[in-house]
């Protein structure tokens, strides 16, 4: 799930837009095949992806699902590739082909399995983990071949899901991509490297959960997992990704650079299976695919304040901490303790042995040091900065205030003054006074939907058939409605108190309808019939 950019929509925009992603079908475990493809080559995620699809198979949801999975689909990237043999023998048995040892075989592999599914009305599922080339090497030359495949049966029956519209159709055959575009029904999801309030990977109507995180603690988790399945899997994943990366793996932008993990690619898996709720965050697929536990979310380096948000308080000035607005490289200033929007508000991100990340709720973004000296101020910088300059720990000194100390620089911070919009600046750690320590004050519970009685809404009625009307916002908003699954189906931007919403076109079920302006958001919950 992405933060949706504001979109200001014409009616007529919005009638094609939600008619063009009305419909998206669902897999038929009778008729259908998953066409599993990993590139493997340069980065190491794909190692992840393989042990993570691997645990869900082993699990009730995806039993009986007829399954093929292809190592080495890559296109023109250069780099090393991670040959992960052993990995893929242990999660698929012998329903897999390598394409990067001998792809005209893997080609053949991959015929033979989608041609009988195809002639008998099933459904072929791509899983696109890279590049579409060896889709594309497959799909043409059976569309040619005289079978009684045509491009229309492809179209119709061929679905290729695809996450990363940079790197994997980045680097893919220009002219494959479109081929395959042109001949399969091609859905573009979210981003699954993306967090919610990111600001980036949002593809369109398809959300998608964020299936990665930073904890070294995971893949410990997962070695010792009372699922004998999963603890296999992930232990042999592990081995090979020490194999190929002996000293830890060296670029700070990546989640392995701190131990974690990463299976992004299997938020295509959660949108083929339709899993939804069950796994629409990493806490909850670890439990249910990995762990084999279906409790509360298992985090094994739990947040100092589960599910909430807080403000960062000085101790010397009673002001809270904030950055100077939503741009990058901005200073983090002081302001008033008397604000309560969101940009001021806070939430932590575990990583390793005691340290966090700290991300500003209205921004999604980290602050940091701007250098290694003594007086370098603090500024905001997106969560692809993931090195140890964004990371801090507690170091406690009493009634509750701590120091919050940089993980680089081993610096404490403070504002420059007691006055309002005062810059923050780093100091040693020398400067042991009121200034220098911090609390986190909890505002309240944070979820994936964030409510608030800020915003004096209602809507009515509820259930509802064709029309929905929303009372109670009374400045500029930005409203959206998504189905259970997390796609957006309306999306607009109103400036009146009483707002009305055909939903006659919607399909019967449960809906979560959200309000964000610059005061608070809001979602409730209604009933289409």
């Amino acid at each position: 799930m992405k933060f949706k950019t504001l979109i200001f929509l014409k009616m007529i925009f919005l009638i094609t837009f939600s008619s063009a992603f009305a419909q998206r079908p669902s897999f038929n475990k009778n008729k259908d095949i998953l066409i599993a493809c990993f590139d493997i080559r340069p980065d190491p995620d794909d190692i992840h992806a393989v042990a993570a699809l691997g645990s869900m198979l082993a699990h009730q949801d995806l039993s009986n699902v007829n399954y093929f999975a292809v190592a080495g689909a890559y296109g023109n990237q250069g780099g090393r590739y991670l040959q992960s043999n052993s990995l893929f023998n242990m999660a698929f048995g012998n329903n897999w082909t390598d394409a990067h040892n001998n792809r005209s075989a893997a080609i053949a592999a991959i015929t033979n399995k989608v041609t009988p599914i195809l002639k008998n009305g099933g459904k072929v599922w791509v899983q696109e983990g890279g590049q579409s080339d060896v889709t594309a090497d497959w799909l043409m030359p059976l569309i040619n071949a005289n079978n009684g495949i045509s491009s229309t049966t492809t179209k119709n029956n061929v679905i290729l899901v695809q996450h990363d519209d940079g790197f994997n159709e980045g680097k893919a055959n220009q002219s494959k991509l479109r081929n395959v575009k042109a001949n399969t029904r091609y859905f573009l999801l979210d981003d699954g490297n993306a967090g919610w309030n990111d600001g980036w990977g949002d593809h369109g109507p398809w959300s998608t959960p964020m299936y990665r995180n930073r904890s070294n603690s995971f893949v410990d988790q997962a070695k010792n997992s009372p699922n004998s399945v999963a603890k296999r899997l992930w232990t042999e994943a592990d081995r090979i990704f020490n194999n190929y990366f002996p000293n830890g793996f060296p670029h700070d932008w990546s989640f392995f650079f701190t131990d974690g993990v990463d299976y992004s690619d299997c938020v295509e898996n959660w949108w083929i299976f339709e899993i939804g709720t069950k796994a629409d965050t990493h806490a909850k697929f670890w439990s249910r695919y990995v762990m084999n536990t279906t409790g509360n979310n298992p985090d094994p380096d739990p947040d100092p304040n589960p599910n909430q948000q807080f403000f960062i308080v000085n101790r010397q000035t009673g002001k809270k901490l904030q950055p100077q607005n939503n741009s990058d490289a901005v200073t983090l200033i002081q302001v008033s303790s008397n604000t309560t929007s969101n940009i001021v508000k806070w939430e932590q991100v575990n990583t390793s042995n005691g340290y966090f990340y700290l991300k500003n709720v209205e921004t999604g973004k980290y602050f940091r040091p701007v250098g290694d000296n003594d007086g370098s101020a603090l500024e905001q910088r997106p969560t692809s900065y993931g090195g140890n300059y964004t990371q801090w720990k507690k170091v406690n000194s009493s009634n509750g205030y701590f120091y919050l100390q940089n993980r680089q620089t081993n610096h404490y911070f403070r504002p420059s003054t007691d006055a309002n919009n005062s810059p923050m600046v780093q100091r040693p750690t020398t400067y042991s006074g009121n200034y220098t320590q911090w609390k986190f004050d909890a505002v309240g519970s944070k979820s994936n939907t964030i409510e608030s009685n800020k915003l004096n809404l209602t809507i009515y009625p509820n259930p509802a058939t064709n029309e929905l009307q929303v009372l109670g916002a009374d400045i500029e908003s930005n409203v959206s409605i998504k189905d259970i699954s997390g796609r957006t189906v309306i999306q607009e931007t109103t400036t009146g108190k009483n707002m009305k919403f055909d939903i006659s076109h919607l399909q019967k079920g449960m809906y979560l309808l959200t309000v964000k302006n610059t005061i608070e958001n809001k979602t409730i919950r209604f009933i289409k019939r």
